[in-house]
């Protein structure tokens, strides 16, 4: 199968300094900057929140990434697991058919 495997994920306790291109989720606390809204999204009571302050929740590293570039500060980290990249499961369809 190409879908992540949980046995070769790898758990860490810091967050990696370069987000971009690893795939993984963190449990962090962050510390979000007032702005027009949030960046990250937070469940809380059955509502999807979009908060700013400090806060803490489960995002994949792509929504991290993204929200550290505009000015999010990741406080503390729970946990990482980053799991390894797998191939594009379509390689080998698009090549036979471009053939």
């Amino acid at each position: 199968s190409n879908f992540p495997d949980l046995s070769q994920a790898l758990i860490k306790t810091n967050l990696p300094e370069k987000l971009d291109g690893l795939i993984g989720v963190a449990r962090v606390q962050v510390k979000h900057p007032s702005h027009y809204f949030g960046f990250l999204p937070y469940k809380h009571e059955g509502k999807l929140l979009f908060p700013t302050g400090v806060f803490t929740g489960t995002w994949s590293l792509n929504e991290l990434a993204f929200a550290v570039k505009y000015g999010v500060k990741v406080i503390k980290t729970s946990y990482v697991i980053l799991f390894p990249q797998i191939r594009n499961p379509f390689t080998e369809f698009v090549d036979y058919i471009y053939r």
